[in-house]
């Protein structure tokens, strides 16, 4: 059907788009390989200013989104996450459906949300760990196309829920992240089943978490943990005694308790999150580090660790339990 608008060739451009992305397997793609489509040919003189308004919406990007040259026929674009999203919304506008459809829907909107709760999922197991999207998606079943893990992790990183550690890899491969406080609570509105699910409330945390300790009423303690955590960041680095023992370990110990220092860059932090991202993870740090002790020669600095590591725990544990 022949674009009666420039705003209806706008949508019918973004979803030639997708639609070229879905048949080839290269990401990029010249301008003018748009031009075969029969939306397309009804007005092309509209192509390159509907291509430019695209890339101004944030849906195309150039091959060099630093580059501020005009786009052109032979400039080289790719649909971006957003592009990805408006383009099936225009494609398959379906009612909203729940959760357990939408984890294996064939939209790509639905398969990064259904990411994010399935890295939720893992990140209960093994809290503030870093782990391989691919796998998580593969492991809870999630259907995806080619391209789709990069794009989820780029999106839902610039939304603030991953904390990202790309490899290097091919399509899809070496996409590395850890799952944020402000994650967790998307993971969390996302699927209300969730704390039940993923074993919080066996965790024995009272309707009283859902609250917030805030930065303001607790500025002291606030200050004086975010500073506890540098240090306890910089001695593990520092301590070299046990690096036969903990191996690689101690490269994750040091990731940890950094994304736990990047809770404490915002102003309030919910309670239950504070107590699954923040006290978890260091008391199995500090029972990881005192195993390596006790199967070595023992360390002064590696025992200054440990003390750290167990001070700041009742810091935490006084500012997120202290409020329940």
């Amino acid at each position: 059907m022949a674009a009666t608008s420039f705003r209806d060739f706008k949508k019918a451009t973004l979803i030639a788009c997708y639609d070229l992305h879905e048949a080839i397997s290269e990401e990029f793609f010249r301008i003018s390989t748009l031009e075969k489509f029969e939306t397309i040919k009804t007005k092309p003189t509209w192509l390159i200013t509907a291509v430019k308004g695209l890339i101004e919406d944030k849906f195309v990007e150039t091959v060099n989104a630093f580059h501020n040259d005009p786009p052109s026929e032979n400039t080289f674009i790719r649909l971006t996450a957003k592009g990805f999203e408006y383009a099936e919304d225009l494609k398959n506008p379906i009612p909203e459906p729940v959760y357990e459809q939408r984890a294996k829907s064939s939209k790509f909107s639905d398969f990064k949300n259904a990411l994010l709760v399935s890295l939720a999922r893992a990140d209960a197991k093994n809290p503030s760990a870093y782990f391989d999207l691919k796998s998580v998606a593969d492991d809870d079943g999630l259907k995806y196309n080619p391209g789709w893990i990069g794009k989820a992790g780029e999106d839902l990183n610039q939304y603030g829920y991953l904390k990202e550690a790309f490899g290097s890899g091919g399509l899809d491969e070496g996409y590395e992240a850890a799952l944020t406080a402000k994650g967790l609570e998307r993971a969390e509105e996302l699927d209300q089943n969730l704390i039940e699910q993923i074993g919080i409330t066996s965790r024995v945390i009272t309707p009283a978490s859902d609250r917030y300790v805030s930065k303001k009423d607790n500025q002291k303690a606030w200050q004086d943990i975010a500073d506890a955590l540098e240090e306890v960041a910089a001695d593990i680095k520092a301590d070299t005694n046990l690096d036969n023992q903990l191996g690689p370990t101690k490269n994750a110990f040091v990731k940890t308790i950094e994304a736990v220092r990047e809770l404490f860059e915002d102003t309030r932090i919910k309670i239950r999150v504070g107590i699954v991202l923040t006290i978890e993870p260091l008391q199995e740090i500090a029972t990881q580090y005192k195993q390596a002790i006790a199967s070595s020669l023992i360390s002064s600095n590696s025992n200054k660790v440990v003390g750290l590591i167990e001070n700041l725990l009742h810091q935490l544990k006084d500012l997120f339990l202290g409020s329940l």
